[in-house]
């Protein structure tokens, strides 16, 4: 539990950096909240697996133990981590940024999500491939294709 919160407190402090850079530099308000969106909250999506695991009976300190539903044998979706999701949320970043004229936007947001997945793949025991979306995909999301049962 312990790691969890410390790597939890690495993405929030990754992610501050970020936002708060972009924020100095910029002086727009929405560049920290596009970096904590895409650098820090992305993790909802292991609301998901939670999900799936348990049904809608919701426990927080449950959900916080990630090995309760990140098991051998089971299905591990994480639907927001996937490196090919740089070039989308930079896209998306960029279209936005455009539109709602936020300078800095797609790259506050490329920078916060790179190292949202930079930090997981330094701390989790996982496939090689396995923070590809495609390639647990192909897998049917099995346990196997991206083995991340634990901080290290």
């Amino acid at each position: 539990m312990i790691g969890f919160f410390f790597h939890e407190l690495v993405h929030l402090f990754l992610t501050g950096l970020v936002g708060g850079y972009f924020f100095w530099r910029y002086r727009d308000w929405r560049l920290l909240v596009a970096a904590f969106f895409f650098g820090f909250f992305i993790d909802i999506d292991h609301l998901f697996d939670y999900f799936v695991e348990f049904g809608w009976d919701f426990r927080l300190w449950q959900f916080l133990n990630v090995s309760s539903y990140v098991k051998p044998g089971k299905t591990v979706y994480v639907l927001f981590h996937g490196w090919e999701f740089i070039a989308v949320f930079g896209t998306l970043g960029y279209l936005a940024e455009k539109k709602l004229k936020i300078t800095g936007l797609a790259l506050t947001v490329i920078l916060a999500y790179a190292l949202h997945l930079l930090w997981d793949n330094f701390s989790f025991s996982h496939h090689s491939l396995g923070y590809f979306f495609t390639y647990r995909l192909w897998h049917d999301f099995g346990q196997s294709a991206f083995d991340a049962q634990r901080i290290r």
